[in-house]
């Protein structure tokens, strides 16, 4: 991450929270351990990141997950 992109990155006090998404998901891949199935894409950092420091505006995609898949994540 560059310099720039970093302030970027930090100057979004409120990043959407991909953990909550449904187009979310982890990959096996070390080096690229998150994925955004509505954008196609993996990435070193959370894809709500990558997008908003390559775009600067918040995720369009995202999409709350159902309460089931909420709930079932806290009670883990």
């Amino acid at each position: 991450m560059t310099r720039a992109n970093a302030k970027k990155a930090a100057s979004n006090p409120n990043p959407v929270n991909c953990y909550a998404c449904q187009h979310h998901f982890i990959t096996h891949d070390k080096k690229k351990p998150y994925g955004c199935r509505a954008f196609g894409f993996k990435g070193p950092m959370l894809p709500s990141r990558t997008v908003f420091m390559t775009t600067g505006t918040e995720c369009a995609y995202f999409k709350q997950k159902s309460d089931f898949a909420a709930n079932w994540r806290q009670r883990s």
